[in-house]
């Protein structure tokens, strides 16, 4: 999506509070740096320096906002629920007419069609309680 990002994500080595600053703090940083260098994305730079100056951490510049909200896949039909409503995301918003269509989205994934991203499923099977 154009202005948010959902996730599914499983750490076994860092709790996800962890994996989620990491993701922010390195794709901030990249973001900031194709945004200021590349003369037609240097506006949105200077979005990310004026929001910076709300926050006392960042002086330079802040991509994302701040927190996330978590939920724990507690079972397999909660998972297939969160996947088909991020594949949805995009066309509930008008963005393609099919999930698949939209370039980023792990649907393109399920489809079988060229992605930027690899997607690892595990075969392990998720509790139910």
């Amino acid at each position: 999506m154009p202005s948010h990002i959902h996730l599914i994500v499983r750490s076994d080595i860092l709790a996800i509070g962890f994996v989620v600053r990491d993701l922010k703090k390195y794709t901030s940083f990249m973001i900031a740096e194709v945004t200021k260098n590349d003369l037609s994305l240097r506006k949105y730079y200077q979005v990310f320096q004026k929001t910076s100056t709300t926050t006392a951490r960042n002086k330079q510049y802040k991509v994302w906002l701040d927190g996330y909200h978590p939920e724990v896949i507690y079972s397999s039909s909660f998972f297939y629920q969160k996947l088909n409503y991020i594949h949805r995301n995009p066309v509930e918003a008008r963005l393609v007419e099919r999930a698949e269509e939209y370039f980023f989205s792990s649907a393109r994934n399920y489809a079988e069609l060229d992605a930027p991203l690899e997607i690892v499923m595990e075969t392990r099977e998720l509790l139910t309680y």
